[in-house]
């Protein structure tokens, strides 16, 4: 499988097709370029009485695909004021299907099958305009038609969590996008990192927000323009899915009203009550994603009542807790060891309340991938007897990485600065020691990961290791 290292940090869907030049990319109906006086930048107009006539389909062919990995998919656009638009994301997951991630201000319910998927998408409307007073004061999102004062919005999509929320499906990587009529676009672009416009990279620094750390500011070329001395939130619209939105439909894609607080629980009935049939199995998944990755960080995961369990049904429904395994060997690639929960009952995740705040996973982060190589010169990298793999030091940290699928793992466990490597003949075994004054020395099994054994260096021992 070729390696995806060259999509990180994002991918730039249209730089990365030429969607200019339509030669990996198609458009049908009315479909032009022109400069937008907000954005001060060429954008794409789609214009046409029936949305699916009119639009742009990244790639051209069905039989081709963008193969982009990226957990969150983003879209700079805005709607035309007054028209309905519509978006098709095509994805493929890991169990051999293509399932359709759609969205519109056609849709006025959320609807779904085992391949396609169906959101309303709320508009937004400028700050202190007649149509936001209004979807304030609504119970019920207003579905429909743009208003006239819409603004262009960075909509996030967490294709990871939706696919599995609502199909029990894990995410491999986005086929194809289709944007329909009526909208403007700026770009589309695919990224592992929760990116926020908001944030200019100044921000970002002071607030030590960094790749390393899943986030960080929007990059350059896809940034909105402020005015001096502006506030990004005064002129645009940053819309989240899984959203932080308040109003029905709450299966919606939404802007989060920041005014409005959590709904009375003496008026609202819990969200399970008003969710449709397809919907209502989607809390039952024994797959390996945890609720409070899945829930919006300002959204409390309490209910003001649990549903009522017969006996029978308190026998088979449980909650499983999966704990990371305290060993020194750590495995990137496969996310089959991540936290699992599940429920052979259609029970609400916000239906357990809490005694105790806990953060799940535990650890609330585990290490993934190493950049870089701890060695001084090529006689620290050292090749296993089937050359399948090298394995070689960063600082303390051991790595050993297939070089077909660029797969990494870890063996940790030293302090200081690792200065030697040696394998045995057949490379099951693989001692290191580590520099500075506590120096000692480690034997592993280098299939297992395990170390086998520990003991404090000498200046010969490491002579000889080296």
């Amino acid at each position: 499988m070729a390696s995806t290292g060259w999509q990180h940090p994002y991918v730039n869907i249209f730089k990365h097709v030429k969607v200019e030049k339509w030669r990996r990319s198609a458009k049908a109906g009315d479909v032009s370029s022109a400069m937008d006086r907000t954005l001060r930048c060429p954008v794409f107009s789609i214009k046409g009485p029936v949305p699916t006539n009119s639009y742009i389909l990244v790639p051209k062919s069905s039989h081709q695909s963008l193969g982009l990995t990226g957990r969150y998919f983003y879209l700079l656009f805005r709607p035309t004021p007054g028209k309905y638009f519509m978006v098709h994301l095509d994805v493929a997951v890991e169990e051999g299907q293509v399932v359709r991630i759609s969205f519109s201000n056609m849709f006025k319910e959320f609807k779904s099958t085992a391949t396609w998927l169906q959101f309303p998408f709320l508009c937004g409307a400028a700050k202190d305009s007649v149509y936001e007073k209004t979807s304030r004061s609504a119970r019920q999102g207003l579905v429909g038609p743009a208003p006239d004062s819409v603004r262009w919005t960075c909509l996030m999509i967490d294709l990871c969590f939706t696919l599995t929320f609502y199909l029990n499906r894990h995410h491999a990587h986005l086929k194809s996008v289709k944007l329909c009529a009526n909208m403007a676009v700026k770009n589309m672009f695919t990224s592992d990192l929760l990116l926020d416009p908001a944030v200019t990279f100044s921000e970002a620094k002071l607030r030590g927000l960094s790749a390393c750390r899943g986030t960080g500011p929007i990059p350059r070329e896809m940034s909105f323009p402020v005015p001096k001395g502006g506030s990004w939130n005064d002129f645009y619209d940053h819309v989240k899915f899984p959203s932080d939105g308040t109003k029905l439909p709450f299966d919606s894609i939404q802007k989060p009203d920041p005014e409005a607080g959590r709904p009375s629980d003496e008026t609202d009935e819990p969200r399970s009550a008003r969710t449709s049939g397809p919907v209502q199995h989607r809390g039952s998944p024994c797959q390996p994603i945890a609720a409070s990755r899945l829930l919006p960080r300002n959204r409390t995961s309490v209910a003001s009542s649990v549903p009522e369990l017969s006996p029978s049904d308190a026998t088979e429904a449980g909650v499983h807790v999966y704990a990371h395994p305290q060993d020194a060997l750590s495995t990137h690639g496969d996310s089959s060891g991540d936290e699992v929960f599940g429920s052979s009952v259609s029970l609400p995740v916000a239906s357990f309340k809490e005694s105790k705040q806990q953060l799940l996973p535990d650890p609330i982060l585990q290490l993934s991938r190493i950049i870089g190589f701890g060695g001084a010169t090529t006689r620290y990298a050292l090749w296993t007897k089937s050359g399948e793999e090298v394995v070689y030091p960063c600082h303390a940290i051991i790595v050993a990485m297939k070089i077909l699928s660029s797969e990494q793992r870890f063996f940790i466990g030293h302090t200081d600065k690792i200065s030697a490597l040696t394998f045995n003949g057949s490379t099951t075994l693989l001692a290191s020691a580590q520099s500075g004054s506590n120096s000692v020395v480690r034997l592993w099994d280098y299939s297992g990961g395990s170390c086998l054994s520990m003991f404090r260096a000498h200046s010969h021992s490491l002579s000889c290791l080296r």
